[in-house]
């Protein structure tokens, strides 16, 4: 049965970490590899945009021969033609355009919040129940008279106390009280997941992003209780990701209170994530590389807003971030079998989305007992790693050729040193081996059964 720290220590706390920490966490700075790629922009620039209009503006401006006019004239053209032949035809940015700009694939399409609903749509690969852990029959109806809320205040753009006034009118209309737990410093939603009495409560919901709802459950998963014993959970989107109720279909704050109104609940996986001997779960998605580090490198650039984490996305793709990786999987049949490459990104799934709406695993189904694995090669052009950013929105990558992907119940991922990832949105500390693990509907939670998660 899964059980979670009580008070994990693999939390890291961003704007702690001094250049010393970051450095026995292998964290790369913003300027590493750039050498390489400033020199080779610095080349092209200089052939093919400063070489041509300094001969063209001498030609223009200075009296000279007419055949040395007439000269640097035709080298002016003639660099900046085969400049531009060489940057869209020999180059990776080729790539980048066709498959990122001017023919980009088609999405995948729509696919069912859960796979124990044969009436929804779906397009998952394994549309048939999951040869993995599976549940009994389950009650998918609840009495709703009275909720305990968690609210973070400062969650998205801090619009805490105004999704909770929307929520409080939609549930006292329905008759239902509601008591109201506000969070103040970090790390209270897991202290209130843990501690908070919820007798006499029919659930305990969370008004807030994708990392109040990781910290709340967590800390509810922590508690001595059976929590299968306990009141389900309800998730209200607060955030500025909202990957978690993006899955469930709606970013709509009345919607989501109401289904919890109503009562429906369905039960939901959740991954068990082992390393430097603690125990923590997540519900939406855990990353490594690329995608693992951004948010620790990005903090230097709050300067510009919410956008840094593309920035810095674009420009890591830009000078290459790569690792030798290690990754044993036990897949969906029970088969074992190892994985050794040098990736520049690895992310695993149970939801379809990350980030803002992104939809990164779009076959993913909250209740099918299995993990969607991807990993993007570190041999991928500059360009093939661009087009897949772009195509990510709509799951339109999952044909890329640079994209790996695997249905796991379980995966060991083993690096060369200790370092961070982001569960959740978290950024954790590892010891070099994480172990995740499915567990097939293992959290009940408040839940429309026919709904479709959504491509934004």
């Amino acid at each position: 049965m899964l059980k979670t720290n009580k008070d994990p220590t693999v939390y890291l706390h961003i704007p702690q970490l001094d250049a010393k920490a970051r450095k026995d966490l292998s964290i790369p700075p913003c300027c590493k590899n750039a050498c390489g790629f400033c020199s080779m922009t610095f080349a092209c620039c200089l052939f093919t945009v400063v070489g041509p209009v300094t001969c063209y503006m001498l030609a223009l401006h200075v009296a000279m021969d007419p055949l040395i006019k007439q000269t640097l004239e035709t080298c002016a053209v003639f660099a900046a033609v085969v400049g531009l032949v060489w940057f869209c035809c020999m180059t990776s940015f080729r790539y980048f355009c066709i498959e990122g700009i001017l023919c980009m694939p088609s999405a995948s399409p729509p696919v069912a919040t859960w796979s124990s609903n044969p009436g929804a749509i779906t397009n998952a690969a394994n549309a048939t129940p999951s040869t993995g852990e599976q549940k009994g029959e389950q009650k998918e109806q609840e009495t709703v008279k009275k909720l305990k809320v968690v609210v973070n205040p400062n969650a998205g753009v801090k619009k805490g106390s105004s999704n909770l006034a929307k929520c409080q009118k939609i549930w006292e209309e329905a008759g239902i009280e509601v008591v109201v737990v506000e969070t103040t410093h970090a790390g209270h939603a897991r202290e209130i997941g843990r501690d908070e009495s919820v007798d006499g409560c029919d659930a305990l919901v969370c008004i807030g992003g994708d990392g109040t709802v990781h910290e709340m459950t967590n800390g509810y998963l922590s508690r001595d209780e059976d929590t299968a014993m306990l009141p389900p959970l309800g998730f209200i989107p607060g955030g500025s990701g909202n990957s978690i109720m993006a899955q469930q279909g709606t970013w709509d704050i009345e919607e989501a209170a109401r289904r919890i109104a109503k009562g429906r609940v369905k039960l939901m996986d959740i991954v068990q994530v082992d390393t430097c001997g603690e125990t923590i779960a997540s519900l939406n998605t855990i990353c490594f590389g690329l995608t693992g580090v951004i948010g620790v490198i990005a903090e230097d650039l709050r300067c510009l807003g919410p956008a840094r984490y593309d920035v810095v996305a674009v420009w890591k793709i830009m000078t290459g971030i790569r690792e030798f990786t290690c990754l044993d999987i036990i897949d969906d049949d029970g088969k074992e079998f190892r994985v050794n490459d040098e990736m520049t990104t690895v992310y695993v799934n149970t939801t379809q989305h990350f980030g803002k709406g992104k939809r990164c695993a779009p076959d993913k189904q909250s209740d099918d007992g299995l993990l969607d694995v991807y990993a993007l090669k570190a041999t991928a052009t500059r360009g093939m790693l661009m087009a897949a950013l772009l195509q990510l929105p709509t799951g339109a990558h999952i044909n890329s050729p640079v994209i790996l992907h695997w249905r796991a119940k379980k995966v060991t991922l083993t690096l060369p040193n200790a370092g961070v990832f982001n569960v959740d949105g978290e950024i954790i500390k590892h010891d070099g081996k994480i172990t995740m693990t499915c567990h097939q509907q293992r959290q009940k939670v408040f839940a429309d059964p026919d709904s479709i998660a959504m491509n934004v």
